[in-house]
């Protein structure tokens, strides 16, 4: 039941930051089959997602001193997402673009595209979420 009573505190902006985490598992699924199909794989990315989830979990609990700073880590994690997928696509992408096979898979391009899309209403959604509150006001009983 407490559990219940602590999501009725929480308002939009934590509630962004769910959805923020459930693109992060649908992104993490995309990228292992992305790496499963040849795609190029980077630790660094697998370690920026799990550690978006595990921010947004502990969220939850903490509204603390840090709560803010940690609040930024789900949009960096998301950029570095992006970047990361980028960086190991471009020749999927350009073999693609070029329909040419030279040094890239051009089946694993959609893979990137959806990947970089993905990161990016992530990071836009997280970036939104930052800046708002993320639980409610409670109002004072001498109002």
């Amino acid at each position: 039941m407490k559990l219940f009573d602590r999501l009725k505190q929480k308002s939009v902006g934590y509630y962004l930051f769910l959805v923020a985490a459930a693109l992060d598992v649908i992104t993490l699924i995309i990228y292992t089959v992305y790496i499963a199909g040849g795609g190029r794989a980077d630790a660094i990315v697998f370690i920026a997602l799990v550690l978006s989830i595990v921010v947004v979990a502990v969220l939850f609990f903490y509204e603390g001193l840090f709560g803010d700073i940690m609040a930024a880590v789900p949009a960096v994690c998301f950029a570095v997402t992006l970047a990361f997928t980028l960086e190991g696509g471009v020749g999927n992408i350009a073999d693609s673009v070029e329909n040419i096979v030279m040094y890239g898979h051009k089946e694993l391009a959609v893979y990137n595209y959806v990947l970089a899309v993905l990161s990016i209403v992530g990071f836009i959604t997280s970036a939104v979420a930052c800046f708002m509150r993320r639980t409610k006001r409670h109002k004072r009983s001498d109002e």
